[in-house]
């Protein structure tokens, strides 16, 4: 492609704080060493500018990828995730040592880590390997059209995801050329265009035409050398609009106008969508309602220029009208029903009563008394909404007397039932529970109650009184109070209303008389009676609860112990509450609340005791081993830099393992994924050589699989830059 029509295809421009696209383009480079800039391919050449993410996240840029206005990135072996002009800080996603990152339509994260193809959800955190692949990537992954491509050693490689299983296969070998990043441009609302980063001393951006599989020109030369670039584009999307639903509502009858609701997007971030209905109508929603039936001409066109056009039918259908057929409620007892018989309406039909029950079937059955709504939907979306009430019947109460006799001191009172010789009654229940086959109640009390009557047909429901006697039931509280571990302390006052005066208590068995208040009770339940002036007896309980340990405030304050320098740990335990003052165990030895304690480092229990030498409650204590600054005893150090010169002064790169450290493992990769180097043997690193050949200057990536003092098993990772 000339030079000249590129530039019309391609205009980009930059401002100070970060980027802006024109048709929705964004290109971006990760620098070699770690910096993040902008690429602008306006005048044909290659012009960059460092560039600052607006939340200000500090990062050193390894691999990126851009989905719309999200960026995804790299650094010192995690993952991370930043919204372009938006404040919010960067979030860390996952420990990633890959250099291979890039995005698909749908927001998918892929990338290659040794031969394995990753596919990463940055909504849920989830990842799944989908492949082992043949070939081992240069540094980027790119999608074009509907496939994944794969800049390798070899060429371009194509990944078919959609293949059972995921196949790669070589489609443009490059033999002597070293292509290791790609990122696509649109050329026109629904094509792409892909460029290719090539490796010497800078970086080379060559275009592609991927369709005649051919190396085109070298577009220009970039200043520096870069590890990865990113677009707008580069999860296969175009700048094009797509169609995602078109929703139609008939015009019912002569009244129901119909409507149109269409819905489309733009894939170019930023981009607003104008739709207009047979070039009169404009909105910026695509809903437009009130429609007569007839044919529609709907263009839809957006900012960056793009156009989609569709044309849509309302039809002129049967409005619905039903006719209505209900039942009474016999009883109030939920047996109304309801027929919905069709007149006219366009099947099939759904209808839904009182918002709730929704069902193909014209039958309702077991409605209550009282007003309903009903709504009808036909096949073409008619709705009828009307409303209906069920009626209600019920017959005589079935019972031709009731005798009623009052409680007495000694028993409760009786209800006696006459039934109707017709009234073919199969039970009845008073005051709730299950329906038996009785006519008469016993043993109750006086007042109100709620007499249920059941036949063949109806439940019929009433209220009696039973009368009172002069004695009713006293009213009694309690006020108590537990005993303390000690002894025999807790105390038990009997509070007595609503009964006939003079009364008398008997108490745990003890002689009748006027006291209410009892002392040294240990922790039970004490049986007593109550006896009115009429001679009425009623036995009750009191329950003296347990001591209950009463937890109090504690506020712990632990220094711990440092292991660099030998310094035992401080704790010091504050406790207030009922119980105070508060003495507490610990490591076998007795302190008052506030005193601090040395300790070495460990696990200890502190037990904390009343004033009264009440163990109220306990707490784990744990003194851990840390250095000076607060950091975990069990580490490693690994320098960020080295220069295996020769000169005798840091040429070889190895970590500092910890003499705490159980084993280890450790590992250097290169920014394809490749291992160069792996110990597992403390004092022994790195020459900046693989297979005895120099390694170029450059960042690497580090990983350290160990296990600390504990057994447990830990994984640190970063970057380092190979100096030469």
């Amino acid at each position: 492609m000339k030079w000249d029509v590129l530039k019309k295809l391609v205009v980009l421009f930059i401002t100070a704080l970060f980027f802006v696209n024109v048709s929705g383009q964004k290109i971006l480079l990760a620098e070699s060493s770690g910096k993040l800039y902008s690429l602008d391919l306006t005048s044909g050449n290659c012009v960059t500018q460092q560039v600052s993410l607006p939340n200000n996240c500090t990062a050193q840029f390894f691999s990126i990828a851009l989905f719309k206005d999200t960026l995804y990135y790299t650094s010192n072996g995690g993952l991370y995730r930043a919204v372009l002009n938006n404040p919010s800080p960067c979030k860390f996603l996952l420990n990633v040592p890959s250099n291979a990152l890039t995005v698909d339509g749908d927001g998918m994260l892929y990338w290659q880590y040794g031969f394995d193809l990753v596919k990463y959800d940055p909504h849920t955190g989830t990842s799944v390997t989908l492949a082992k692949l043949s070939y081992l990537s240069a540094g980027d992954l790119v999608f074009y059209k509907d496939k994944l491509l794969m800049a390798a050693v070899e060429g371009i490689v194509e990944i078919d995801l959609h293949a059972q299983p995921v196949t790669d296969t070589l489609i443009m070998p490059t033999p002597g050329r070293a292509f290791y990043g790609l990122f696509s441009l649109p050329v026109d609302c629904n094509t792409n265009k892909v460029y290719a980063l090539e490796s010497s001393t800078t970086s080379k951006v060559v275009e592609f035409d991927l369709e005649n599989r051919t190396i085109l020109n070298t577009y220009c030369i970039l200043p520096f050398i870069v590890n990865d670039a990113a677009s707008i584009t580069e999860s296969g999307i175009t700048q094009g609009i797509t169609v995602s639903s078109i929703d139609i509502k008939q015009q019912c009858g002569i009244n129901g106008k119909g409507s149109i609701n269409i819905n489309a997007a733009s894939a170019t971030a930023n981009v607003t969508l104008q739709y207009t209905l047979n070039n009169t109508t404009t909105n910026g929603d695509g809903n437009f309602p009130a429609l007569a039936g007839g044919t529609y001409a709907i263009h839809i066109s957006s900012t960056d220029g793009c156009t989609k056009d569709t044309v849509v039918t309302v039809k002129t259908v049967d409005e619905i009208s039903v006719n209505l057929i209900s039942t009474p409620d016999t009883c109030e007892a939920k047996k109304g029903s309801l027929f919905v018989q069709k007149i006219t309406g366009t099947e099939p039909f759904v209808f839904l009563l009182d918002n709730t029950i929704s069902q193909v079937s014209p039958s309702f059955n077991g409605l209550s008394t009282g007003a309903h709504i009903l709504k009808v939907t036909d096949r073409n979306t008619c709705l009828l909404d009307t409303g209906f009430a069920i009626q209600s019947f019920s017959p005589t109460l079935p019972i031709s007397s009731i005798t009623i006799t009052p409680p007495t001191c000694t028993a409760g009172g009786t209800v006696k039932l006459v039934y109707l010789p017709s009234a073919n009654v199969t039970g009845a229940k008073l005051d709730g529970g299950n329906f038996a086959a009785v006519d008469n109640f016993s043993n109750i009390p006086a007042g109100p109650h709620f007499l249920q009557i059941m036949n063949g047909s109806c439940v019929f429901d009433t209220t009696i009184t039973v009368p009172g006697n002069t004695s009713s039931p006293p009213l009694v509280s309690f006020t108590n109070e537990s005993p303390d571990c000690t002894g025999n302390t807790g105390t038990s006052s009997i509070h007595i209303s609503n009964i006939l005066k003079p009364f008398s208590v008997s108490f745990n068995a003890g002689d009748y008389s006027s006291v209410t208040n009892f002392t040294g009770l240990a922790a039970g339940i004490y049986p007593f009676k109550i006896k009115d002036a009429n001679g009425c007896v009623w036995d009750m309980t009191d329950t003296i609860p347990a001591f209950v340990a009463v937890k109090p405030l504690v506020q712990t304050n632990i220094i711990n112990a440092e292991c660099w320098q030998g310094q035992p740990g401080k704790v010091r335990l504050s406790m207030s509450g009922p119980g105070s003052p508060y003495q507490f165990d610990l490591n076998g030895t007795r302190y008052i609340t506030g005193q601090q304690v040395q300790l070495a480092a460990g696990n200890y229990i502190a037990r904390i005791f009343t004033a009264t030498n009440c163990p109220v409650d306990s707490l784990a204590i744990i003194i851990k081993q840390q250095n000076s600054f607060g950091a975990n005893c069990d580490t490693i150090y690994v320098p960020s830099a080295f220069t295996p010169n020769g000169d005798g002064v840091n040429d070889v790169l190895k970590p500092t393992v910890s003499l705490g450290t159980q084993s280890f493992t450790f590992r250097i990769y290169n920014r394809w994924g490749q291992v160069l180097f792996e110990t597992r043997t403390a004092g022994e690193g790195w020459n900046g050589k693989w297979k005895s050949m120099q390694q170029s200057s450059g960042t690497y990536v580090w990983i350290m699989e160990c296990r600390d003092s504990a057994g447990e098993k830990k994984i640190y990772n970063g970057t380092f830059v190979l100096i030469r």
